[in-house]
This record gives C-alpha cells, sequence and structure tokens, in this order.
C-alpha cells in the first residue's frame, strides 16, 4: 500500500450531501469512507447540478489536479463523458494519476439508449459492428485505469474501445457476512429494493404478485423499498396495486439498512428491463444476507448469478416467465434454502475484506501489470 499521506480528489455527484439510495452515490461515499478511514485525505468535487455551474466545476477541477496525487473520477453516465475529457486535458501538464471507476456501464450508457433491447444485448456482448466513439476511446487510453464491475463489460471495454489498461473492480459493500440459517415460511416475503423506475420492472413485477395472490391464491407479499421516480402514468399503475394488502410500499430506507432489511425476506427480486444493468448494489446486498435472488436475463446477469446455484434468473421482458419463476420460487423452498447457501459463498467476491489491498492499489493509481485484474 502506498504512503498514507496521499491526496486523493473523488469527482462524482455526491447529492450535495444529503441523504441518498441511489447506487452510485452509495458507492461514492462508501469509496471516500474507506480512504478517509484508512489514512488517505480524501476530498471531493460535487458533481450535484453541475450543468448549471461548469465554469464553477472546471476551476475546481483545474485545482484539484493540481493539490492532489489521484484523481478518481466516479461521475455518472452522462456526466464522465464530459469530466474524463476535461481531466484529460488539465493533466496534461501535471501527469497524475487518473481512475475512471464506471458507474453501471460508464460511458457505454448514452450508446445503448439509443438502441434496440436486442441490439444492447449484442454490442454488450461483443457485436459492436460499425458503432464508433473514438473520441472517448482516445481519451480512455490516457488514464492510469479504467474500472469496470465485470467480465462482460470488461470485454466490451477492451474489445470496443480497444483498451490495455482496463480491469475488474466488483461492486462490492464493506461488511462481513454472516451465515443465515433460512427460514421457513407460511407467507412469502419478496423485497425489491432499488428505484421505483418503470425501467426497473417495478410495475411488472408488482402485477404478477397481485395475479398469483389474487387469482392463485398463494401466499405472498411483496415489499417495495426506494426513491419514487414513475411517470405519472405509472404511480397511477402502482397505486392501483397498492389497494391489494399484499403488496406494501414501505419508501425509502438508509443504505445502512439495505442488508437486514434483506434478510427480513424470502425472495429478492430484480426484474430490469434495461440490459445494461450493472452489478446492482441491492443485489450484492442480496448476496450478502443470503436471501436467494430472481433477476431478469440482462446482459450482465450471468456474471453475477448461475440459475439454479445460487440464484434464478427469468427472461427478460417476459412477463409470463416472471410470473412462473415466482411461482416456481414459491413451491421449491428446499431449493431457495440451497441457494441461500450457496449464495453466501458467491458474495465472498463483493465484500471489501476479500480484496483491499487491490483496491488501494488501484484508487492511489500504483501501476499494475496488464494483464492482470481484480476479480476475487
Amino acid at each position: 500500500m502506498e504512503n498514507m499521506k496521499r491526496n486523493i480528489c473523488i469527482i462524482g455527484n455526491n447529492a450535495n450531501g444529503a441523504p441518498i439510495t441511489d447506487g452510485g452515490r452509495i458507492k461514492l461515499r462508501l469509496y471516500q469512507t474507506i480512504l478517509n478511514e484508512n489514512g488517505y485525505h480524501v476530498s471531493m468535487i460535487d458533481l450535484y447540478g453541475w450543468t448549471k455551474h461548469i465554469f464553477s466545476i472546471i476551476h475546481k477541477i483545474k485545482k484539484a489536479i493540481k493539490e492532489n496525487d489521484s484523481i478518481i473520477i466516479m461521475a455518472g453516465p452522462k456526466g464522465c463523458r464530459f469530466i474524463i475529457p476535461l481531466v484529460n486535458h488539465y493533466n496534461k501538464k501535471y501527469q497524475k494519476k487518473i481512475i475512471f471507476s464506471a458507474l453501471g456501464v460508464g460511458t457505454l450508457d448514452s450508446l445503448l439508449a439509443k438502441m434496440s433491447p436486442e441490439k444492447a444485448k449484442d454490442f454488450l456482448l461483443g457485436n459492436t459492428g460499425s458503432i464508433k466513439d473514438e473520441k472517448m476511446s482516445k481519451h480512455l487510453k490516457k488514464l492510469t485505469y479504467v474500472l469496470v464491475e465485470n467480465e462482460t463489460l470488461l470485454k466490451c471495454y477492451k474489445n470496443f474501445y480497444h483498451l490495455n489498461n482496463v480491469y475488474i473492480l466488483n461492486n462490492f459493500r464493506n461488511i462481513e457476512i454472516q451465515p443465515r440459517e433460512y427460514p421457513k415460511w407460511e407467507n412469502m416475503q419478496i423485497i425489491f429494493f432499488s428505484r421505483i423506475i418503470e425501467n426497473k420492472g417495478v410495475l411488472d413485477l408488482m402485477k404478477a404478485v397481485y395475479e398469483l395472490v389474487n387469482k392463485e391464491h398463494l401466499n405472498i407479499t411483496l415489499n417495495l423499498y426506494g426513491e419514487m421516480q414513475l411517470t405519472s402514468e405509472g404511480k397511477k399503475e402502482f397505486d392501483s396495486y397498492l389497494i391489494n394488502s399484499s403488496i406494501i410500499y414501505h419508501g425509502q430506507i438508509s443504505p445502512d439498512q439495505g442488508v437486514i432489511t434483506i434478510k427480513n425476506n424470502h425472495l429478492f427480486c430484480l426484474p430490469t428491463k434495461y440490459h445494461g444493468e450493472g452489478t446492482s448494489g441491492a443485489l450484492v446486498e442480496s448476496m450478502i444476507a443470503g436471501t436467494p435472488a430472481l433477476v431478469s436475463s440482462y446482459s450482465q446477469a450471468k456474471d453475477l448469478i448461475h440459475n439454479q446455484e445460487d440464484g434464478i434468473i427469468f427472461e427478460l421482458n417476459n412477463y409470463d416467465d416472471l410470473v412462473n419463476k415466482i411461482r416456481f420460487c414459491y413451491e421449491n423452498y428446499e431449493l431457495l434454502k440451497k441457494i441461500s447457501h450457496n449464495v453466501q459463498v458467491t458474495a465472498k467476491k463483493f465484500v471489501f475484506s476479500t480484496y483491499k489491498d487491490e483496491f488501494f492499489d488501484f484508487m492511489t493509481g500504483v501501476k499494475k501489470d496488464e494483464d492482470s485484474h481484480c476479480d476475487c
């Protein structure tokens, strides 16, 4: 590990210090806390509302590059495409260590947003076709490290941007795994813990549980947690399902309550409709908690879940398969009990203590062998 007196600046959206549940901001604050607690001096350039005060951000970045040993860019999908070239421009003189820790799919997000679901899946799995992003490729090559969260993104960044400075640093939580005795149930408790927004598949999940409870009389309760971000039409549909006492919206909870809240449930569900969904922090927390996860088959799901071994996968955007898989979970307690044990074994690669030395090496800019990556 490097000298503990190093100065590090993180550039990202810290929500002006307000309470947050967004995965990217949780990750940013976690990195800041770990580095501070381990003797590094960490400053922050908060990108909250950055488009309204761009000149101030530019001034802060120029000063940060001059005064710090390392710069960690944790800007969101849109912001990173502006911040990375800006940092590179002002770093020409100083040649400081610059690390881009991608949130979700990082710089690829704006490209994926223009694609159909089928094309986005092919792209992320390696079929980039004639799509080009040469300007961003040039800027990413100038960075010390580009850090992505899983094997799919590693291959995509390497192949699409032609990089040899990209590595895996798994999304993680700084918590120790407490072995779980998976409980029997009379009423199966399912938890959705994410932003309440259409592309997370929350409305499909609510509809599925509503039908299974009212038409098939299964004894299920759906517990919903997260920040409300639905459209007005989506909110009307959301509210219509809350009439049923088996579907409960609990509002937001603090990030430090995530694991214990998920542990109080029998099944975690991430029915995302977005092919570019990354390594969800809530999914990581479900693994640590030993709560089996039911996830859609988005492009990176296979990096996280082995079907019926440490989780259950249903077909993306297939409502009938979602219903069938929830019913399957309800009827297969012994399998879920086995998954609960297995997933806590898998979770070891998503806790900080597993690879803390590699984390500090990456974050402080220590040069690593180009053929290696942290995938512990």
